[in-house]
């Protein structure tokens, strides 16, 4: 008994190393040399920095899928807030383009997945539509732009560092989630992220962690960077802006919802029904009124879309409505007696002038039209100020809108890739209408109506909020077409064995 025991140990942890590529092989046998120069030529704490890097790069070699559980972790709660300035890109160290920590684990998993894929190791589904070509068109064009006419080429080219790294993570999710196991386990991954966020929405009252800017040096030319300081005052928020935090969280709510309806365990039931308490409790804190305008046009839908809410609408709805009503007015309660007793309450007022944040819509116009006007001034109307261009112009943190985002940097080409996404995914949408809406049976229908309401709420907040290049959009995008391809694929199989039946 014990032998087999020892034998099927030594199976499991042998068996990634006979399937593993000679690429592979080869590629770890150099780490280790690799490793070794380390100790001998570099300093402890440098030493120590790049051995968590290479044992995540042997692991992420042989284990490529497993990056992505941490990913969605890493990806909405530090973003680029933790992350590595390199000097030589001379934008400064306090850039809002800190080069994002988990960027490093991302490139580590897509080496490792093309090898498995070279090898032939590694099977991904059929996607509803792949953008492979716009993507590509549109990195080349930014970096065209950078090369001929963009005005500020060093804070473009981190940039466009920005826009390949969040199209890698895109393709990277899209390719590992190939079954129904692995999406359902990224989704309580991805509530277990937003319970974290508002955990940190609510300690942010008491600043913690508290709001600073850290900065270490590794060597001469990367320092590492922990970025926690926001101008904004008396909202929540994580590490980021508040806006953010409540961008997260929409995204949250969504797919909990989705688990909820699809959990057949009680206990299981009961933890997921704490965590969306928490993260509305949490996206209420947060005061972004348009991120809350979201929230609500996201449960309308869901109410309206998802059969099983359907059959008892009324109840339904108003249970909804009373439980969401419930936990805004606690929310409310804890924001004037807990926190900031003397301080009005965001949502009740049209601005709030006591922080350096963009309060309205009015101000949002003045920025828009800022950046046509830096357009016009520097003749770039069609062509784009090219990647990052409006922020470096303007003088603005970013647009607020994620459309104009995509036009003020990068011109008529920009505009015209989302509306090849936006075409895309519309008509998909129809089509899972049509054949889904009176009635969805399965894990991934719903899941797949959840992900529609998701990205109404992104849609709908993105009008005054978000920029093209912000990682957790495309990541959020990247499980949302991972999500319908797998519908689609089940369905055809459905439709294939009732043709097979008659």
């Amino acid at each position: 008994m014990a032998v087999m025991t020892i034998k099927r140990f030594q199976d499991h942890i042998l068996s990634p190393i006979r399937t593993a590529g000679f690429l592979q092989l080869l590629t770890m046998a150099l780490l280790q040399f690799f490793l070794a120069a380390l100790f001998i030529f570099l300093p402890l704490i440098q030493s120590i920095i790049l051995t968590v890097i290479f044992f995540s790069a042997v692991i992420l070699l042989m284990k490529p899928e497993w990056a992505v559980y941490l990913l969605v972790l890493m990806v909405p709660l530090i973003a680029n807030y933790i992350g590595f300035y390199f000097v030589p890109t001379r934008i400064g160290a306090e850039t809002t383009k800190t080069v994002p920590l988990f960027s490093v684990f991302l490139l580590l998993a897509v080496l490792g997945l093309i090898f498995k894929k070279l090898a032939r190791l590694h099977e991904s589904v059929p996607l509803i539509s792949s953008w492979t070509v716009p993507m590509f068109l549109l990195v080349v064009y930014a970096g065209l732009s950078l090369l001929w006419w963009a005005p500020y080429h060093d804070f473009g080219v981190v940039t466009l560092y920005f826009i390949i790294i969040n199209f890698i993570l895109y393709y990277y999710v899209v390719k590992v989630v190939n079954i129904e196991r692995i999406h359902k386990q990224l989704m309580v991954c991805w509530v277990v992220a937003g319970v974290i966020e508002s955990i940190l929405v609510i300690l942010s009252y008491y600043g913690i962690p508290e709001k600073m800017f850290y900065t270490y040096k590794i060597s001469d030319w990367v320092i590492y960077v922990y970025n926690n300081y926001t101008h904004v005052l008396y909202r929540g928020n994580a590490l980021g802006h508040p806006n953010v935090a409540s961008t997260i969280l929409n995204m949250t709510i969504c797919v909990n919802i989705g688990l909820l309806l699809t959990m057949r365990t009680r206990w299981k039931s009961i933890l997921l029904w704490g965590a969306l308490i928490l993260s509305l409790f949490g996206n209420f804190l947060t005061l972004s009124k348009a991120g809350l305008g979201s929230l609500v046009a996201m449960i309308c839908f869901l109410l309206v879309v998802i059969s099983k809410l359907r059959k008892r609408w009324f109840i339904n709805t108003a249970a909804c409505l009373s439980g969401v009503a419930v936990i805004f007015l606690v929310g409310y309660i804890y924001f004037t007696n807990t926190v900031n007793r003397d301080k009005p309450f965001r949502l009740f007022t049209l601005s709030t002038p006591t922080s350096n944040e963009i309060t309205s819509l009015k101000h949002r116009i003045i920025m828009w039209k800022a950046g046509w006007a830096e357009m016009k001034v520097r003749h770039l109307t069609l062509l784009g100020l090219g990647p990052g261009g409006f922020e470096m112009t303007t003088h603005y943190p970013h647009s607020h809108n994620l459309y104009f985002s995509f036009f003020f940097d990068l011109g008529l080409p920009g505009v015209i890739f989302e509306l090849i996404l936006f075409i895309t995914l519309a008509g998909y949408i129809g089509r899972h209408f049509r054949r889904h809406f009176i009635r969805q049976e399965t894990y991934l229908e719903i899941m797949s109506f959840c992900f529609m309401g998701g990205l109404l709420a992104l849609a709908v907040h993105s009008t005054v909020d978000q920029y093209y290049y912000k990682p957790v959009i495309w990541l959020f995008f990247a499980l949302a077409v991972s999500t319908f391809s797998l519908t689609k694929i089940e369905t055809l199989g459905k439709e294939k064995q009732l043709n097979g039946a008659e």
